[in-house]
């Protein structure tokens, strides 16, 4: 019998500030096409998993699987990069967990 696949997940939280929001709309129209171009670009799960109810902050999860660590972490590291390059927003924090 095969022994099982490995499997490699990497999960990370990023928290947001967006400081030129003045309403919930006008978050909405900052995270998401950020979310979107994490999607289609990096290939990754992304929501947005708290502070949905705050105009200036927003807590982003994404999770990325691969049978090699490697390209887990490499996709997680260019999503914080895509954040920490954006104009419109700061990243705050971010938090990763490879399971």
């Amino acid at each position: 019998m095969h022994d099982p696949p490995s499997v490699v997940v990497g999960l990370m939280h990023v928290e947001l500030h967006i400081p030129l929001c003045n309403s919930l709309k006008e978050k909405r129209s900052a995270v998401r096409p950020c979310l979107q171009h994490i999607r289609t670009q990096l290939n990754l799960a992304v929501a947005e998993v708290g502070d949905q109810d705050v105009w200036r902050s927003a807590l982003v999860a994404m999770v990325s699987v691969s049978n090699d660590r490697t390209v887990v972490e490499n996709t997680l590291n260019r999503a914080r990069h895509y954040f920490e390059t954006r104009r419109d927003l700061e990243l705050v924090d971010s938090r990763t967990e490879i399971l």
